[in-house]
């Protein structure tokens, strides 16, 4: 609860509560309601809905990439790595976001070629936070021109970028 007056999840949250009650099992509900706890700040609640959402459909690709990546927002790495590992070994088509969730798995494991190729695979879906990843990447890799090259490739996919932030 919020000191300021209602949130404005709260009806978010009503809505969710209602439909986990009317199907314990329904997997977008579940999710939402992890999503929604995250966004409200409960570790706890978020948790045990994210687990609920994943074991609903184990094989449910879009859940799986949500979950790894909120999991690993929320400081669960391991098990952001973990989900996202089981999702690749689907063999399906994954949405390109979950290439930033590997992204982010790689780069804290200081794994900087892995993190580059995750990076890659979500620039052939020509995201303009592709490139600034594939940067972060090949600096950590020493690799200045590379990194300089993605950078320009942020500002040409989104104008708006700054590179402002590399410059340090």
């Amino acid at each position: 609860p919020r000191e300021d007056g209602p949130s404005p999840l709260d009806g978010a949250f009503e809505v969710l509560i209602q439909a986990v009650r009317l199907d314990p099992n329904h997997q977008r509900a579940l999710g939402g309601l992890a999503w929604a706890y995250f966004s409200n700040g409960d570790d706890e609640q978020f948790y045990d809905n994210a687990c609920k959402a994943v074991a609903a459909n184990p094989n449910n690709v879009g859940t799986l990439a949500e979950m790894a990546m909120w999991l690993g927002y929320s400081g669960r790495w391991d098990e952001s790595k973990a989900l996202a590992e089981r999702l690749r070994s689907l063999g399906a088509e994954v949405p390109y976001w979950h290439n930033f969730t590997e992204f982010n798995c790689h780069y804290r494991d200081k794994n900087y070629t892995a993190a580059a190729t995750s990076a890659r695979a979500a620039l052939e879906m020509e995201h303009w936070a592709a490139p600034w990843y594939l940067g972060l990447a090949y600096v950590r890799l020493g690799e200045s021109e590379k990194a300089l090259e993605a950078l320009a490739r942020a500002r040409a996919l989104e104008p708006t970028f700054s590179t402002d932030l590399v410059r340090g």
